[in-house]
């Protein structure tokens, strides 16, 4: 399959699995258990005082989830992490987290930069991949994985290939992690799948079916774009008894 493909076949499989965008609360949880860190693994006894994230990081993980087609159910915490770990997603009694370092991005004088968009995007990638349930995945892969889905993010929201990359340095392979030159080309192309789709949506809307039929559970799926609602739309939609085409919304057929 194309990239383009690969990529609206993940976001159609991660938008079944996400509920509302959920704020955090006064609690602080407890930080243990599976964890995917952006920097080193990450110690959970070195995370303290986990506290509510800035406005802007939440307005971030909002833009970032909107510009893919998905709402998140992550909450959002800083805390002052083990050095070496920017930020790490987690789930704890069935909550998805985030969690970063208030120190390492410091949204205190409140602009934003690129850098730490993508921090917060691989992240979210971690959550999208369900790299927290699958521990037999290679942590490589799974970090490479996050990356890809970055850079996808980054041009969703008009980053440039330069901005896209910009957290990535010259690291060292480690056992965790794949070098920055393995990573930065891996965002690369997520990013320029993130441009191919853009340059799609701005083409006049043309309905009909984007790439091969695919087996989804059992069923007969393939993804369709429509224009019904007056902007393009793609979606996913199977086959059903009498060969009649459903849209597909979550796990119930419309």
């Amino acid at each position: 399959m194309g990239i383009f493909h690969h990529a609206l076949i993940a976001a159609v499989g991660c938008a079944a699995l996400l509920g509302a965008c959920s704020a955090p609360g006064a609690a602080q949880p407890e930080l243990t258990g599976r964890a995917c860190a952006f920097g080193s693994a990450p110690v959970f006894a070195g995370a303290r005082n986990v506290g509510p994230p800035s406005p802007e990081a939440v307005k971030i993980v909002e833009r970032i989830t909107q510009g893919v087609g998905i709402r998140p159910n992550f909450k959002i915490f800083a805390a002052d992490i083990v050095p070496n770990t920017v930020a790490f997603a987690t789930i704890r009694d069935g909550q998805r987290y985030i969690v970063y370092d208030r120190a390492s991005l410091d949204w205190s004088k409140g602009r934003t930069k690129w850098s730490d968009v993508v921090v917060l995007a691989h992240e979210i990638g971690h959550h999208l991949a369900s790299h927290l349930f699958v521990s037999e995945y290679a942590e490589h892969d799974q970090e490479l994985e996050a990356d890809r889905f970055a850079g996808f993010a980054l041009a969703r929201l008009g980053a440039s290939q330069k901005q896209a990359t910009s957290w990535y340095g010259d690291w060292p392979e480690t056992p965790t992690h794949p070098s920055g030159a393995r990573r930065r080309k891996v965002v690369e192309a997520g990013w320029m799948a993130g441009q191919h789709l853009k340059r799609l949506e701005a083409e006049p809307c043309t309905p009909g079916w984007a790439g091969s039929v695919i087996d989804v559970v059992g069923a007969t799926c393939r993804i369709a774009r429509s224009c019904n609602s007056g902007t393009p739309q793609t979606r996913l939609a199977c086959e059903g008894a009498g060969g009649v085409w459903r849209w597909m919304q979550g796990s119930r057929a419309e």
